[in-house]
């Protein structure tokens, strides 16, 4: 049973490892794209279930703030505040978020597909959260697994 643990929390380390990959590169990725002036033209804190997404109890508003923006000449709408859009809170600090933000904003913007943006780039805590939580699922995984290799 040790060893079934033990391989099960050594899998969930690597995911946790991989998240955290993930997070670095998306955050690299979007700072390194362009940035061009937008405007808001609508903000409110939603319950995410409006997005076909669902949540615990304590964490059902979300921001949604919708933007135009112009690229080349032409005209884009984003409702992006971060990529991926995950972002989940009481309706308080939603809205104290949503002030915060101006009526013209930057806008950051994929050059290979324009119409992909987002106001803010993922923050690194995300990659933090994950590479500790992997760190910690790693140690509990040895805790299981080394001692079966030192009885072989």
């Amino acid at each position: 049973m040790a060893i079934l643990a033990g391989l099960l929390s050594l899998l969930l380390s690597l995911a946790c490892f991989w998240a955290s990959f993930y997070w670095l590169r998306l955050r690299k990725r979007v700072l390194g794209w362009p940035v061009v002036r937008g405007r808001i033209t609508a903000r409110a804190a939603i319950q995410p279930t409006d997005r076909g997404r669902t949540s615990s109890p304590a964490f059902r508003w979300a921001p949604d703030v919708r933007f135009t923006y112009r690229v080349d000449g032409t005209d884009y709408e984003g409702d992006k505040t971060f990529l991926p859009w995950s972002w989940t809170n009481s309706k308080d600090k939603v809205e104290q978020f949503l002030a915060t933000i101006p009526d013209e904003v930057d806008v950051r913007y994929d050059p290979a597909a324009p119409k992909t943006s987002c106001l803010f780039p993922p923050a690194s805590s995300n990659a933090l959260v994950y590479g500790l939580a992997g760190v910690g699922v790693l140690l509990l995984s040895a805790m299981w697994l080394l001692p079966l290799l030192m009885a072989v």
